[in-house]
């Protein structure tokens, strides 16, 4: 069977709980989790068109499409979409003869997108591997598919709270050796959420306008003097998604001139090698999912 070397990416999925009608509320884990669970075992198994969510923007249709494993702290989901509005003339490339068009303006081909949930009691969060797949969708739509549904679910069974999903990318080790790399740092930026910043100046202003994160930059003392590299290193173990560091920022120097590296773009990653099915090129499922588990077992990111 034929294979293919696939990057899948890490992230840290945050879950903002919504009061209905009272304000936002405490987020308790074993409440959403049981109530998670339940939302997607229930969407498994009710019709396709039910299923499915239109994101007309991007003239695409998401849906689930199974969930291989279910608990409460280990979830892996398979997310089908389709694109429509796209048809294009097609022609047998062996003999070069033309079809015409074979597909309607509704029509679309389906992308399987694969991801593992996981939740961690030690510390009360949630990471996600994501496997990249280009005519898929990508990390943030997933999420935005799983809190209309699960905004939905809640409505339909009377819950007193819903729920929405958002992401950080998880830093990778990548990060710490470029850093290393450094011969001089000469600025470093720190970005905070601003309910972690206590500055009375930043609070006064109280407008919906004003951005949701501050940039804290920290510069060398005076020209001779360098940002110590542990400093920096002791920074970087404050940033994620339980963090309040939320970006961590460097500039400086090292042996091929001047470099600027951050924790959103040098990423967690890693690389499977998946089997395809023999027609269609898809991914082979569970192909996907033994390999990304073996991936979590050996980085130690399984559920606890």
């Amino acid at each position: 069977m034929a294979t293919k070397r696939i990057p899948i990416y890490f992230y840290y999925v945050n879950v903002m709980p919504i009061g209905n009608g009272a304000g936002d509320t405490e987020l308790n884990w074993d409440t959403f989790l049981n109530d998670f669970r339940e939302m997607l075992g229930n969407l498994e198994n009710v019709d396709l068109p039910q299923r499915k969510e239109t994101f007309e923007k991007d003239e695409r249709v998401v849906w689930l499409d199974s969930c291989p494993k279910l608990n409460n702290c280990e979830i892996d989901l398979v997310i089908k979409s389709a694109k429509y509005n796209h048809v294009r003339d097609v022609i047998d490339t062996e003999n070069m003869t033309e079809k015409g068009q074979l597909k309607n303006p509704c029509d679309g081909d389906e992308e399987k997108t694969h991801l593992c949930l996981r939740y961690h009691s030690s510390n009360e969060q949630m990471i996600c591997l994501f496997g990249s797949n280009y005519y898929g969708v990508a990390i943030g739509k997933v999420l935005t598919y799983l809190s209309i549904k699960m905004q939905k679910w809640c409505t339909e069974q009377q819950k007193p709270s819903s729920y929405s999903f958002g992401k950080e990318i998880m830093p990778g080790d990548e990060f710490l050796r470029e850093l290393r790399r450094m011969d001089k740092i000469s600025l470093v930026t720190l970005t905070l959420d601003t309910n972690d910043f206590q500055d009375d100046f930043l609070h006064l202003a109280g407008r919906d306008e004003a951005r949701k994160t501050v940039d804290v930059q920290i510069r060398k003392a005076r020209r001779s003097v360098n940002i110590p590299l542990n400093l920096v290193e002791n920074y970087y173990q404050e940033t994620g998604a339980q963090q309040k560091i939320k970006k961590l920022t460097v500039e400086g120097r090292n042996d091929s001139g001047s470099i600027k590296i951050d924790t959103e773009s040098i990423q967690m990653k890693q690389a499977i090698d998946v089997e395809l099915s023999e027609y269609t090129r898809e991914i082979v499922s569970s192909s996907f999912f033994t390999e990304a588990q073996a991936i979590l077992d050996s980085m130690r990111i399984s559920a606890s």
